[in-house]
C-alpha cells in the first residue's frame, strides 16, 4: 500500500480558513466505529506535545481542551468537547474551536473534525480544519503571513500524525492509545 499523505490548505475570500489531510491506513487499523475516529482525535492532540517539541501543552478538561505554549497562561487554542458529526461513509468528531490568541478576536472559531471511513480493506483517516478565521490575518501584511508561516505548520502537524499513525495503525482500534 502506497505511504502517502494528502495534504490541501486554503484561506477563503472572507478570512476562513481550511486545511485537510489524509491518508489510507492498512488493515490493522481495524473496522470503522465512532470509537475509531474518538481515537484519531485523541492521537492528533497527543502528538502535539512532541510535534510542537516539547514547547505545546494540551491540557484536558470537563469543558473541553486547551493547546498553551510550555511555561506560558496565554491560551493558544481553545476547544470544545468532542461531539459525533454524521459521516456518512464512516465516523466523525468535531471539536469546536471557542477561542485562544490564534483565533481572530470576535469571531466563529470553525472546528477540527476527525474522520475515518472503510477505505477496501483499510481505513480512510482524515484531519480536516475547517472555518478556522486566524488572528494573523489582522495584522498587517497578514494573508501573507498565514499562507506561508501557519498554515504550512498546520499541515505539517496533521501529515507527520498521519505519516506516524501509518507506522502504527493498530493505535486506531478505539483505545486511543
Amino acid at each position: 500500500m502506497e505511504q502517502r499523505v494528502g495534504s490541501l490548505s486554503r484561506l477563503a475570500s472572507d478570512g476562513r480558513a481550511f486545511s485537510v489531510q489524509t491518508t489510507i491506513l492498512p488493515e490493522e487499523a481495524g473496522a470503522v466505529t465512532l470509537a475509531t475516529a474518538e481515537a484519531l482525535a485523541a492521537g492528533y492532540f497527543a502528538s502535539l506535545s512532541w510535534l510542537g517539541g516539547g514547547f505545546l501543552t494540551v491540557v484536558r478538561s470537563p469543558g473541553g481542551i486547551a493547546l498553551r505554549l510550555r511555561g506560558v497562561r496565554a491560551l493558544l487554542l481553545a476547544f470544545d468537547q468532542a461531539g459525533e458529526v454524521p459521516e456518512p461513509e464512516g465516523a466523525a468528531v468535531g471539536y469546536a474551536i471557542t477561542g485562544g490568541l490564534l483565533l481572530r478576536r470576535g469571531a466563529q472559531g470553525g472546528r477540527l473534525m476527525f474522520r475515518a471511513a472503510q477505505a477496501g480493506a483499510g481505513v480512510r483517516a482524515t484531519v480536516d480544519l475547517e472555518g478556522f478565521v486566524p488572528a494573523v490575518l489582522a495584522l498587517p501584511g497578514g494573508r501573507a503571513l498565514y499562507r506561508f508561516a501557519q498554515a504550512p505548520l498546520i499541515a505539517w502537524a496533521g501529515r507527520r500524525f498521519l505519516r506516524a499513525l501509518r507506522r502504527r495503525p493498530e493505535r486506531l482500534q478505539g483505545t486511543g492509545r
